[in-house]
C-alpha cells in the first residue's frame, strides 16, 4: 500500500488556505491603510507644533514654505517628515497675507491638498483623500 495524500485531501487543503487567505488579506490593508493614516496626522501634528513655534520666534510670521523650519538660527526641526501615502513632503499653503497656515497629505487615493485664504477659507481639493491641520481649522476626516 502506498502511503501519501489524495488528490481530494489535497484540494481540501488549498480550499482551506483560499479561505483564511481570503479573510485575512483584507484584514491587512485595514491594518496598513490606518498605520499610514495615524502616521500621517502624527507627522502633521508634530509639524504644526514646528510652524506655530517657528511664528512665535520669528516676528509673528508663519514661514513660507515647509523647508524654512530647518534653515532658522535656532533651527526648529532638524528634517521634515515625509508623507507616508507619497513618500515626499507634506504639501504646505499659506495665506497671501501670511495669516493662515495649511499643512496637509495626499491621504489614502494619493491625490489631496488644501489651500487656505486671508478671509480664513480653507478649501480641501478632493476631500475626501486629504489629511491636514491648520490655524483655521480642524480636518474631521478621515
Amino acid at each position: 500500500m502506498r502511503k501519501g495524500f489524495t488528490l481530494t485531501e489535497i484540494m481540501v487543503v488549498i480550499v482551506v488556505l483560499a479561505i483564511i487567505a481570503s479573510i485575512a488579506i483584507p484584514n491587512f490593508s485595514r491594518i496598513s491603510l490606518n498605520n499610514k493614516i495615524t502616521k500621517s496626522k502624527a507627522g502633521l501634528r508634530a509639524l504644526q507644533v514646528a510652524v506655530e513655534n517657528y511664528y512665535l520666534f520669528n516676528r509673528r510670521s508663519y514661514p513660507e514654505t515647509l523647508g524654512q523650519l530647518t534653515k532658522t538660527d535656532a533651527s526648529v526641526v532638524k528634517t521634515i517628515p515625509l508623507d507616508p501615502f507619497s513618500d515626499t513632503v507634506y504639501g504646505y499653503h499659506r495665506s497671501p497675507s501670511g495669516k493662515n497656515y495649511v499643512i496637509f497629505s495626499v491621504g489614502p487615493e494619493g491625490n489631496g491638498s488644501a489651500s487656505v485664504g486671508d478671509p480664513e477659507v480653507l478649501t480641501e481639493h478632493n476631500g475626501s483623500s486629504c489629511i491636514y491641520v491648520s490655524n483655521v481649522r480642524e480636518d474631521d476626516r478621515p
